[in-house]
Protein backbone atom coordinates (compact mmCIF):
# COMPACT_ATOMS: atom_id res chain seq x y z
CA UNK A 1 0.00 0.00 0.00
CA UNK A 2 2.95 2.22 0.81
CA UNK A 3 4.83 1.39 -2.22
CA UNK A 4 1.63 2.48 -4.40
CA UNK A 5 1.04 5.37 -2.70
CA UNK A 6 4.53 6.74 -3.24
CA UNK A 7 4.62 5.74 -7.14
CA UNK A 8 1.31 8.09 -7.01
CA UNK A 9 3.20 10.77 -5.17
CA UNK A 10 6.35 10.91 -7.78
CA UNK A 11 3.95 10.53 -10.64
CA UNK A 12 1.53 13.52 -9.41
CA UNK A 13 5.12 15.66 -8.77
CA UNK A 14 6.31 14.39 -12.07
CA UNK A 15 2.89 15.44 -13.69
CA UNK A 16 2.88 18.59 -12.05
CA UNK A 17 6.59 19.39 -13.24
CA UNK A 18 5.81 18.99 -16.64
CA UNK A 19 2.85 21.09 -16.15
CA UNK A 20 4.75 23.77 -14.90
CA UNK A 21 7.39 23.85 -17.12
CA UNK A 22 5.15 24.11 -20.12
CA UNK A 23 3.11 26.73 -18.64
CA UNK A 24 7.15 29.10 -17.53
CA UNK A 25 6.68 30.44 -21.40
CA UNK A 26 2.95 30.44 -22.29
CA UNK A 27 1.45 33.91 -22.53
CA UNK A 28 -0.77 33.67 -19.52
CA UNK A 29 -2.86 36.61 -18.26
CA UNK A 30 -1.72 37.52 -14.28
CA UNK A 31 -5.71 36.98 -13.49
CA UNK A 32 -5.93 33.13 -14.85
CA UNK A 33 -6.20 30.21 -12.07
CA UNK A 34 -2.93 28.81 -14.01
CA UNK A 35 -0.57 31.61 -13.88
CA UNK A 36 1.40 30.75 -10.31
CA UNK A 37 2.47 27.59 -12.69
CA UNK A 38 4.01 30.03 -14.70
CA UNK A 39 5.84 31.80 -12.05
CA UNK A 40 6.84 28.51 -10.86
CA UNK A 41 8.03 27.24 -14.13
CA UNK A 42 9.81 30.86 -14.58
CA UNK A 43 11.61 29.92 -11.08
CA UNK A 44 12.76 26.46 -11.91
CA UNK A 45 13.65 27.64 -15.11
CA UNK A 46 16.10 30.35 -13.55
CA UNK A 47 17.32 28.00 -10.48
CA UNK A 48 17.64 25.03 -12.07
CA UNK A 49 17.54 24.58 -15.80
CA UNK A 50 20.01 28.05 -16.33
CA UNK A 51 23.53 27.67 -16.08
CA UNK A 52 26.28 30.27 -15.41
CA UNK A 53 25.54 33.73 -14.21
CA UNK A 54 25.30 35.75 -17.64
CA UNK A 55 22.46 33.25 -18.84
CA UNK A 56 20.53 33.57 -15.31
CA UNK A 57 21.18 37.52 -15.44
CA UNK A 58 19.24 37.48 -19.36
CA UNK A 59 16.45 35.29 -17.79
CA UNK A 60 15.80 37.92 -15.22
CA UNK A 61 15.78 40.64 -17.72
CA UNK A 62 13.42 38.80 -19.67
CA UNK A 63 10.82 38.09 -16.90
CA UNK A 64 10.73 41.11 -15.64
CA UNK A 65 9.65 42.64 -19.49
CA UNK A 66 7.07 39.85 -19.06
CA UNK A 67 6.04 41.57 -16.41
CA UNK A 68 5.49 45.13 -17.92
CA UNK A 69 3.52 43.27 -20.96
CA UNK A 70 1.41 41.44 -18.61
CA UNK A 71 0.59 44.95 -16.81
CA UNK A 72 -0.30 46.31 -20.18
CA UNK A 73 -2.90 43.25 -20.97
CA UNK A 74 -4.50 43.54 -17.74
CA UNK A 75 -4.55 47.19 -18.59
CA UNK A 76 -5.97 47.22 -21.99
CA UNK A 77 -8.79 44.24 -20.42
CA UNK A 78 -9.85 46.56 -17.76
CA UNK A 79 -10.38 49.59 -20.73
CA UNK A 80 -12.55 46.83 -22.60
CA UNK A 81 -14.33 46.25 -19.25
CA UNK A 82 -15.15 49.74 -18.86
CA UNK A 83 -16.81 50.18 -21.87
CA UNK A 84 -20.88 49.22 -21.58
CA UNK A 85 -20.72 48.65 -17.45
CA UNK A 86 -21.90 50.65 -15.01
CA UNK A 87 -20.20 52.58 -12.75
CA UNK A 88 -20.50 49.84 -9.22
CA UNK A 89 -19.20 46.88 -11.85
CA UNK A 90 -16.63 49.48 -12.82
CA UNK A 91 -15.42 50.12 -9.38
CA UNK A 92 -15.71 46.24 -8.18
CA UNK A 93 -13.74 45.51 -11.04
CA UNK A 94 -11.21 47.98 -10.34
CA UNK A 95 -11.05 46.90 -6.92
CA UNK A 96 -10.08 42.78 -7.75
CA UNK A 97 -7.45 44.25 -10.05
CA UNK A 98 -5.24 45.61 -7.07
CA UNK A 99 -3.20 42.04 -5.66
CA UNK A 100 -2.53 41.24 -9.33
CA UNK A 101 -1.20 45.07 -9.76
CA UNK A 102 0.58 44.95 -6.70
CA UNK A 103 1.86 41.40 -6.80
CA UNK A 104 3.04 42.70 -10.48
CA UNK A 105 4.95 45.69 -10.21
CA UNK A 106 6.89 44.02 -6.90
CA UNK A 107 7.86 40.87 -9.29
CA UNK A 108 9.14 43.47 -11.85
CA UNK A 109 11.54 45.06 -9.07
CA UNK A 110 12.50 42.25 -8.05
CA UNK A 111 13.95 40.83 -11.64
CA UNK A 112 15.18 44.27 -12.57
CA UNK A 113 17.32 43.78 -8.61
CA UNK A 114 18.11 40.54 -9.55
CA UNK A 115 19.53 41.47 -13.14
CA UNK A 116 21.27 44.68 -11.88
CA UNK A 117 22.78 43.12 -9.55
CA UNK A 118 24.25 40.21 -11.36
CA UNK A 119 25.25 42.51 -14.18
CA UNK A 120 27.43 44.53 -11.88
CA UNK A 121 29.15 42.02 -10.19
CA UNK A 122 29.76 40.23 -13.18
CA UNK A 123 31.25 43.64 -14.87
CA UNK A 124 33.35 44.12 -11.87
CA UNK A 125 35.10 40.16 -12.11
CA UNK A 126 35.32 40.63 -15.97
CA UNK A 127 35.14 44.19 -17.81
CA UNK A 128 33.59 41.71 -20.74
CA UNK A 129 30.15 41.50 -18.76
CA UNK A 130 29.94 45.49 -19.14
CA UNK A 131 27.23 44.91 -21.53
CA UNK A 132 25.04 43.56 -19.44
CA UNK A 133 24.31 46.70 -17.46
CA UNK A 134 24.00 48.36 -20.87
CA UNK A 135 21.09 45.62 -20.93
CA UNK A 136 19.92 47.05 -17.90
CA UNK A 137 19.65 50.50 -19.22
CA UNK A 138 17.95 49.51 -22.32
CA UNK A 139 15.23 46.95 -20.87
CA UNK A 140 14.20 49.98 -18.15
CA UNK A 141 14.67 52.46 -21.01
CA UNK A 142 11.93 50.56 -23.12
CA UNK A 143 9.90 50.10 -19.94
CA UNK A 144 9.31 54.23 -20.55
CA UNK A 145 8.53 53.54 -24.42
CA UNK A 146 6.21 51.02 -23.67
CA UNK A 147 4.27 52.94 -20.68
CA UNK A 148 3.78 55.86 -22.86
CA UNK A 149 0.04 55.86 -23.41
CA UNK A 150 -1.13 54.06 -20.77
CA UNK A 151 -3.81 56.14 -19.31
CA UNK A 152 -5.48 52.90 -17.68
CA UNK A 153 -4.92 52.43 -14.31
CA UNK A 154 -2.25 55.22 -13.40
CA UNK A 155 -1.43 54.39 -10.14
CA UNK A 156 0.08 51.28 -11.29
CA UNK A 157 1.84 52.42 -14.38
CA UNK A 158 3.91 55.21 -12.02
CA UNK A 159 4.65 52.54 -10.05
CA UNK A 160 6.47 50.71 -13.15
CA UNK A 161 7.82 53.94 -13.97
CA UNK A 162 9.17 54.57 -11.14
CA UNK A 163 11.09 51.11 -11.19
CA UNK A 164 12.41 51.78 -14.23
CA UNK A 165 13.69 55.28 -13.95
CA UNK A 166 15.50 53.70 -10.74
CA UNK A 167 17.59 50.67 -12.71
CA UNK A 168 17.59 53.42 -15.66
CA UNK A 169 19.56 55.56 -13.67
CA UNK A 170 21.68 53.12 -11.78
CA UNK A 171 22.89 51.64 -14.62
CA UNK A 172 23.84 54.76 -16.16
CA UNK A 173 25.31 55.77 -13.85
CA UNK A 174 27.37 52.21 -13.03
CA UNK A 175 28.83 52.59 -16.84
CA UNK A 176 29.71 56.40 -17.19
CA UNK A 177 31.21 56.59 -13.53
CA UNK A 178 33.01 53.14 -13.46
CA UNK A 179 33.63 51.88 -17.07
CA UNK A 180 34.44 54.86 -18.93
CA UNK A 181 37.83 53.31 -19.92
CA UNK A 182 38.18 54.32 -23.78
CA UNK A 183 36.82 56.90 -25.73
CA UNK A 184 35.03 54.01 -27.49
CA UNK A 185 33.29 53.86 -24.01
CA UNK A 186 32.16 57.44 -24.42
CA UNK A 187 30.45 56.89 -27.45
CA UNK A 188 28.86 53.90 -26.69
CA UNK A 189 27.53 55.36 -23.74
CA UNK A 190 26.47 58.78 -25.69
CA UNK A 191 24.57 56.76 -27.58
CA UNK A 192 22.85 55.40 -24.80
CA UNK A 193 21.50 58.69 -23.12
CA UNK A 194 20.35 59.78 -26.83
CA UNK A 195 18.06 57.16 -26.80
CA UNK A 196 15.92 59.88 -24.51
CA UNK A 197 16.11 62.20 -27.68
CA UNK A 198 13.45 60.55 -29.73
CA UNK A 199 10.28 60.17 -27.30
CA UNK A 200 11.05 63.81 -25.96
CA UNK A 201 11.13 65.16 -29.82
CA UNK A 202 8.06 63.88 -30.45
CA UNK A 203 5.98 65.36 -27.81
CA UNK A 204 8.39 68.77 -28.25
CA UNK A 205 5.21 71.14 -28.92
CA UNK A 206 3.35 70.40 -25.73
CA UNK A 207 7.02 71.49 -23.82
CA UNK A 208 7.01 74.15 -21.32
CA UNK A 209 9.87 77.01 -22.18
CA UNK A 210 11.46 75.47 -19.60
CA UNK A 211 11.49 71.81 -20.46
CA UNK A 212 12.60 73.50 -24.10
CA UNK A 213 15.55 74.74 -22.25
CA UNK A 214 16.56 71.72 -20.72
CA UNK A 215 16.36 69.53 -23.46
CA UNK A 216 18.38 71.99 -25.83
CA UNK A 217 21.09 72.26 -23.28
CA UNK A 218 21.08 68.53 -22.92
CA UNK A 219 21.36 68.31 -26.49
CA UNK A 220 23.76 70.90 -26.49
CA UNK A 221 26.06 69.20 -24.28
CA UNK A 222 25.39 65.52 -25.94
CA UNK A 223 27.19 67.25 -29.14
CA UNK A 224 30.10 68.71 -26.97
CA UNK A 225 30.91 64.66 -26.51
CA UNK A 226 31.36 65.58 -22.38
CA UNK A 227 29.61 65.55 -19.71
CA UNK A 228 27.05 63.02 -20.33
CA UNK A 229 25.75 62.22 -17.54
CA UNK A 230 24.62 65.58 -16.98
CA UNK A 231 23.09 65.53 -20.39
CA UNK A 232 21.33 62.24 -18.82
CA UNK A 233 20.01 63.79 -15.69
CA UNK A 234 18.39 66.89 -17.33
CA UNK A 235 16.63 64.44 -20.10
CA UNK A 236 15.42 62.25 -17.78
CA UNK A 237 13.97 65.40 -15.62
CA UNK A 238 11.78 65.73 -18.82
CA UNK A 239 10.59 62.16 -19.02
CA UNK A 240 8.34 60.95 -21.90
Amino acid sequence: MLKKLLIIAIATIAVLGVAILIFRNQSVSPLSTVYKLKLAGEWLDVNFLTFGAPEKQVKHLVFAQRRLDEFKTIAGEASTFHIGTDYKKGLEYAKSLDQPLIALSQSYKTELTRAYFMAEQLALLDHKFIPMIEEVYKVSFQAFEKLVGTEDLQAYRQLFEATAQEYNRQAIKNLLQKHQDAPEDTLRYKSLVELWLGPIETKKNSLTPDELQTLNKAKLILSQGREIEWAYDLLSSIGF
